[in-house]
């Protein structure tokens, strides 16, 4: 996924949906790779959320002590 674009305040990539996968434990793995934008002039890389919908179901249990 990519979606690079130029903002007044720098730029900006945004990712698109992933593969639908069956509830449960997943793993997702991130890979910062060389290739970059043309307009871009850097390497910077945040992560800031990852978003699910729907939830698991049912939905789980969290033990608090």
């Amino acid at each position: 996924f990519d979606a690079w674009f130029p903002g007044t305040w720098g730029g900006y990539s945004a990712r698109g949906v992933l593969p639908r996968v069956p509830a449960g434990k997943h793993r997702l793995r991130l890979e910062l790779l060389p290739e970059k934008a043309v307009e871009s002039n850097g390497t910077h890389f945040e992560f800031r959320a990852l978003l699910v919908a729907g939830g698991a179901t049912p939905r789980p249990t969290r033990n608090v002590e």
